[in-house]
């Protein structure tokens, strides 16, 4: 699931984010290294070479554009996390890297989802997916958020 977009302003203060910025930065790599470390404990196969492909991920943060309409970034980090979860990656480290928030607590507590992220975990780590009448009653509600925000124009 992809985090919903926050603009660039004076008030978010949320900013464009470009492959140079990581260059001379030291704040912006270890941001990039404490978000991609957290997430790269997802993926179990990645474990044995995290360090690694921590410091590849790092490689392609400093020259290659995040959402460059290629996918090269996606297309590099597929072989370490899959299609999907390559684009969803690059997605989210980029929202966090374009954000003021220095800690990832911070980042969480503020970022939005179009649905509800899961709650409850089976013991396998595995989300709970409600029922097929919550899940309608939670539709209801996204629909109608909906029909309110086009109201308001």
């Amino acid at each position: 699931m992809r985090c919903l977009h926050v603009g660039s302003n004076r008030i978010s203060r949320f900013r464009n984010f470009t492959p140079r910025m990581l260059l001379n930065d030291e704040e912006l790599q270890s941001r990039a290294k404490m978000f991609i470390r957290r997430e790269l404990q997802v993926f179990e196969w990645t474990n044995k070479n995290a360090e690694f492909i921590l410091e590849y991920i790092i490689g392609i943060l400093k020259t290659v554009d995040l959402k460059a309409s290629t996918g090269a970034a996606e297309d590099m980090l597929t072989d370490f996390l899959g299609r999907e979860n390559a684009g969803i990656f690059c997605h989210e480290i980029h929202a966090f890297l374009r954000s003021p928030f220095t800690s990832l607590e911070s980042f969480d507590g503020f970022v939005q989802y179009e649905r509800p992220l899961p709650t409850v975990f089976d013991e396998e780590g595995l989300p709970i997916v409600p029922d097929r009448t919550r899940k309608r009653s939670l539709e209801a509600v996204d629909s109608s958020r909906a029909e309110t925000r086009r109201r308001r124009g």
